[in-house]
Parts: structure tokens; C-alpha cells; sequence
């Protein structure tokens, strides 16, 4: 029975690792999609984007109330601009792109996460939440070769001004490597100086 109990809450997670709640950042994709596809593990078949949220529930238990939370979360936070300004890194190598300000993105996973708390997303592992937009992955392919070079780069061209609308539910419904599918998008309140 506990191996039982234990195989299903395997299948789930797997099952809801196909899903997951972003900010796309359409701003950046010039700049970096190529390194995202060549140098990331998702970088094919998902956009530039910040995760909020991942794993989210699986499409099966994508239910209409599920979405309706989503929404009330997201029209409870302001639309907000933001900057990309420098690359960096994180202890593995992972290179990303950070957000500046942080907050508003902060705000959001928390609004997420206590609206959310029967799915543990991935931040949970680590000791602090870092909005970030990944863009190379030195485990895949050679990237380790490149990361210097793709670093500098970027870095001629930053900063990039970005604004943040929307929440977007991605999910995996096809089979790898079909991109994953837009399954919603909420809209972020109104803008919080009023624009």
C-alpha cells in the first residue's frame, strides 16, 4: 500500500511537471531565444518567460475553478514594468538574466503560492525565491564552451525595458518535442501608477 501511495505521488508530480505559470518576456526574444534553443533544455518549445509557478496541476486538473483562482491572482496584481540590465549566473553556471525590480515578481509567486498550497512548485527546494530568465544551461550541449562569448554578447545590449501583463498557463498537452500550449492567459490588474 505504501509503495502504492508512493508510485501515485510520483505519476503526479510528473504529470504536473507538464505544466507551469509564467511571465513571458516577448521584449528579450531577439536577443537570446537562439541561445535558449541551442543551450536549454525547454528552450525549443517554450518562450523567453519567467516561471512563477512549477509545477502547476496537471492539464487533467486544469479545472475551471483552477483557472478562476488564477485569474483572481493575477487581477489582484498591478501590471508592471521592468528591466533586464546585466547577466549572471548561478553558482551551477546557469546563466540568466535577472529582473530589476525583483518585487513585483516576488509578489506574485507569493500571491501564488498562498492561493496554491496544495502544489508545491520547484522554488520550494531552495532557501530563496530568484525571479529569473534562463538563458543558457552549461549541462547542455557545449554550452560551457560558449557561456563567456554568449555572455558578452548580451551584455553589449542590455538594458531591455519589458512590461508584464499577463500571467501565461503553459502546459505540455502534446508529446516532446512538440512546444508546449498556451492554455490561458490572465491579465494583471490595472497598472499601478495608473496608466
Amino acid at each position: 500500500m505504501v509503495k502504492r501511495m508512493a508510485l501515485d505521488a510520483m505519476w503526479l508530480q510528473e504529470r504536473r511537471a507538464r505544466s507551469a505559470l509564467l511571465i513571458v518576456v516577448p521584449e528579450v526574444a531577439l536577443l537570446i531565444d537562439s541561445y535558449r534553443q541551442a543551450y536549454t533544455a525547454d528552450g525549443a518549445s517554450v518562450p523567453s518567460h519567467i516561471t512563477l509557478y512549477h509545477p502547476f496541476f496537471a492539464p487533467d486538473e486544469t479545472t475551471p475553478e483552477v483557472r478562476r483562482r488564477i485569474a483572481e491572482v493575477a487581477a489582484a496584481t498591478p501590471r508592471f514594468d521592468f528591466t533586464v540590465s546585466s547577466v549572471s549566473r548561478f553558482p551551477a553556471g546557469l546563466m540568466y538574466l535577472a529582473p530589476e525590480p525583483a518585487d513585483p515578481f516576488l509578489d506574485l509567486i507569493a500571491g501564488l503560492r498562498q492561493e496554491f498550497r496544495e502544489v508545491s512548485p520547484y522554488w520550494d527546494q531552495y532557501d530563496e525565491v530568484m525571479p529569473h530568465l534562463t538563458v543558457a544551461d552549461p549541462a547542455v550541449g557545449d554550452a560551457a564552451a560558449h557561456l563567456a562569448r554568449i555572455e558578452a554578447i548580451i551584455s553589449e545590449q542590455l538594458p531591455i525595458r519589458c512590461a508584464a501583463h499577463d500571467i501565461v498557463l503553459l502546459q505540455r498537452i502534446r508529446p516532446a518535442p512538440a512546444p508546449w500550449d498556451v492554455q490561458g492567459r490572465f491579465p494583471l490588474g490595472a497598472h499601478a501608477t495608473g496608466t
